[in-house]
């Protein structure tokens, strides 16, 4: 199982402050990989095991649909910052 850890929810809606690491460690999960996606406030877990089978609101299992969505709004991010470089 593959997650996506949401860093705004987590902190404004549940006000957790703790590393995503140590929640999901708190929370039971252990992962064979942790990125970063700093542009979307996010960490994505991957090869998960040892999840709770109701979890929290901040986390959510990752489909292909979702990653693919993360990943276009990245490319639009660094395609229109390439943009803005190239204006001035």
């Amino acid at each position: 199982m593959d997650l996506i850890y949401d860093m705004l929810e987590a902190g404004f809606e549940h006000k957790i402050m703790d590393h995503p690491q140590t929640v999901m460690r708190s929370l039971g999960i252990s992962w064979l990989y942790a990125i970063p996606q700093s542009i979307a406030d996010q960490w994505w877990f991957l090869r998960c095991a040892g999840a709770p089978s109701q979890l929290p609101s901040y986390l959510r299992e990752m489909t292909p649909e979702s990653a693919r969505r993360a990943w276009n709004a990245e490319i639009e991010s660094v395609a229109r910052a390439a943009a803005a470089t190239k204006e001035k």
